[in-house]
């Protein structure tokens, strides 16, 4: 039976979004907006996420633009939703992403040391899912009990520095690769 890992990888990226919007509600708490409840906010967003990740060609196996994506609905929920201050808010998420992003770079580097003789059986594949799928929800559940909560605002350079991590760690991570 063959694994398809594009709904592997599709449902990965589904749930990244939602540890984020877990760990932001849970660190920093909801601003109700009417009728509009955590449940239905996060159901919401996971839906106007998914519909571009799955239908528009562009959108997938893309990380550059899977990373824009995810911080832009990050940063409209933080907006729309978050009952603290944004600034926190956005430096949590973006702790949480390049957290997330070297976790998986190690990952997939551990896989293929362990398994680089057996590479073309795609043992990485079976292993890689359980290991950051424990990792994701460890990392959650790190981040809900220890948000950054500060009353300064970090300075810009900071911000560009945060932003720009976990794009050099793919781009680190694909130019090391031989194909």
């Amino acid at each position: 039976m063959k694994i398809n890992i594009d709904i592997l990888i599709w449902s990965e990226r589904l749930l990244e979004l939602l540890c984020i919007l877990l760990t932001l509600i849970k660190g920093y708490g909801f601003r109700s907006k009417g009728f509009i409840t955590k449940f239905f906010s996060i159901i919401l967003f996971l839906i106007l996420f998914a519909i571009p990740m799955k239908l528009i060609p562009l959108f997938y196996d893309n990380f550059y633009i899977y990373l824009v994506v995810i911080i832009i609905y990050s940063l409209i929920y933080i907006i729309l939703f978050i009952d603290y201050s944004v600034y926190n808010a956005v430096a949590s998420m973006i702790s949480f992403l390049f957290a997330l992003t070297t976790a998986k770079k190690l990952i997939i580097d551990l896989l293929y040391i362990i398994f680089s003789s057996y590479y073309n059986l795609n043992y990485d594949n079976i292993f890689y899912y359980p290991f950051f799928g424990i990792t994701m929800f460890a990392l959650t559940i790190f981040y809900q009990k220890h948000p950054l909560k500060t009353d300064f605002r970090l300075p810009g350079k900071y911000w560009f520095i945060m932003f720009l991590i976990p794009i050099l760690a793919y781009i680190s991570e694909h130019m090391n690769k031989t194909d």
